[in-house]
């Protein structure tokens, strides 16, 4: 019950909270350190326990015991910061911090202390994010993950930088220095108080029926003050009543389903369904996982490709300007696509395809027990080593019967061919992954909503149309890029310049359009705030 007024009328706090005042304070002409520590806690009610307290108090005494904060926006913009954390609950304290800060008996010195107790706590959430973020931005919560997260000392690089700025009279710049420096991060804000005002009981669908237009249904009501509370269609409550599926609901339906990255097809399914009983609460806790995402993704792009992994998307930009957008296919849920960023140094025009070795033992090799013409059906070639020189490996040589699949001793490649999963070109990045974008022959894949199908690598629907942007750049031709793609033999081709190419994980943004979008966690990221 922490936060149940606390987060959800935070903006009227905001505007309502006494700020501190630079007023003289009793713990002055105190000397000795447990004296400072004990006069510090004297300011504050009894039931308050601070989280630092010999660091608050080295910084009071350096600061001539006057108070920390003195620029009100500084404060209402920490204080927005620190919401956006607590909706993470990766520690209670965060949350505690914003009750203390949001009752109105606490004031003047005793509102500073609690600020400042608040703001080594972010200084450490801010500095762990560089080496802890995949602990819980980008990875499935484990049990252990609430309780293991804790709050240490801020690094003194941090301390110092925030004196400084309190020195220099630039708090408020130094607090908004914080934030994630995206330009993603204001709209997502607006967004997420907008949620957060809206804290009344959230409507729920409970029939299971598959609803077209013109059907009639109990939960029709109900979607239409679900889509009236999202701003969604410019819905009227006037005939709430109806439980008709009319031809306007149906158009709601369909921005609402835009907006959630399903479907367009005006049917209320299971999917649908599902994103339409989710409450504003999660909804904005959601917007703020991924608001310190956006501390790992890249912003105003030059030149660069952007794969955002839950949107199956990609985009190249050029100038500043997106050249080419794309669908694209990513790993399944058992075989991810890593969260990292590399760039292009090399495309490849019909590229043969050197196994992975955990792809070949779980894969290709199991068939190849069972029939050894599967090899030469596929165009698979058994090889000494990747090296161009590697010698090739007759398969009856080969003691299949006795063979160990998890120590196979060989590679495999897959020639040219019609099988070949990486279409006519392959794109290669160096990393630590073995992760590529490629083109691939099964086209009909992109058709599909959901398309975390590959083992890994991200197959790209325009893969021809990127080739042939990025090999211009070259030097090649279309006409030169052709007569490659009729030869029977890979081509090489190196960048001029490497293009830098980001893999990263979004599943809430703001569009251009101001739409707040949402996408499935594919790969249950999201979970350690739900």
């Amino acid at each position: 019950m922490l936060l149940c007024w606390s987060l959800y009328s935070f903006s009227v706090i905001l505007m309502l909270t006494p700020q501190s005042s630079s007023a003289d304070h009793p713990f002055k002409g105190i000397d000795s350190i447990d004296e400072r520590e004990r006069a510090l806690l004297s300011q504050l009610p009894e039931q308050i326990k601070l989280y630092s307290l010999s660091t608050l108090s080295e910084l009071y005494e350096k600061n001539a015991r006057e108070p920390l904060w003195q620029d009100p926006l500084a404060i209402q913009d920490f204080e927005q910061q620190l919401l956006e954390v607590a909706l993470l609950k990766i520690n209670p304290q965060f949350s505690t911090w914003l009750e203390y800060l949001s009752d109105p008996n606490i004031t003047g010195i005793a509102r500073d202390i609690i600020l400042s107790d608040a703001m080594l706590g972010y200084l450490y959430f801010i500095s762990s994010l560089t080496s802890e973020e995949k602990v819980w931005l980008y990875r499935p919560p484990l049990n252990s993950d609430r309780q293991g997260y804790q709050i240490m000392r801020a690094p003194e690089n941090k301390i110092t930088s925030w004196q400084e700025a309190i020195h220099k009279n630039e708090t408020y710049h130094y607090v908004n220095s914080l934030a994630p420096q995206h330009p993603q991060y204001r709209k997502m804000q607006t967004e997420l108080l907008k949620l957060l005002s809206d804290n009344s009981p959230w409507p729920k669908l409970t029939e299971r029926v598959y609803l077209r237009e013109g059907y009639s249904s109990k939960d029709i009501s109900n979607v239409k003050k679900i889509l009236y509370r999202l701003g969604i269609g410019n819905m009227s409550l006037t005939d709430v009543d109806s439980q008709v599926y009319s031809h306007d609901l149906v158009m709601a339906i369909k921005q609402f389903q835009k907006n959630r990255g399903l479907p367009a097809d005006g049917i209320i399914g299971i999917r649908t369904r599902n994103w339409l009983n989710v409450s504003p609460k999660i909804l904005a806790r959601l917007l703020a996982l991924n608001m310190q995402r956006l501390r790992f993704t890249p912003a105003d792009i030059q030149t660069g490709i952007l794969v955002n992994i839950p949107d199956y998307s990609l985009n190249y930009y050029e100038e500043g300007k997106i050249r080419l957008f794309s669908k694209v296919i990513v790993g399944r849920p058992d075989r991810k696509t890593p969260v990292m960023q590399s760039a292009i140094n090399q495309i490849v025009i019909n590229p043969d395809w050197n196994v992975p070795h955990s792809l070949a033992r779980e894969d290709i090799l199991p068939q190849v027990i069972k029939n050894i013409d599967y090899l030469q059906e596929h165009n698979y070639r058994i090889l000494s080593s990747w090296s161009q020189n590697a010698e090739v490996i007759d398969p009856e040589s080969i003691d299949w019967e006795n063979i160990s699949i998890e120590n196979f001793p060989y590679y495999l490649r897959q020639t040219l061919g019609p099988n070949n999963p990486l279409g006519h070109y392959k794109f290669n990045m160096p990393n630590r992954y073995s992760i590529f974008l490629h083109d691939t022959p099964n086209k009909a894949m992109f058709q599909r909503y959901r398309r975390a199908g590959s083992s890994g690598c991200v197959r790209v629907q325009k893969a021809s149309e990127l080739a042939r942007l990025l090999l211009k750049k070259t030097g090649l031709t279309d006409a030169d890029i052709l007569n490659f793609l009729k030869e029977n033999k890979s081509t090489y081709r190196n960048t001029r310049k490497r293009i830098p190419v980001w893999l990263y994980y979004l599943t809430a943004w703001v569009s251009e359009d101001g739409a707040t979008q949402f996408r499935t966690d594919i790969y249950h990221y999201d979970q350690s705030v739900l």
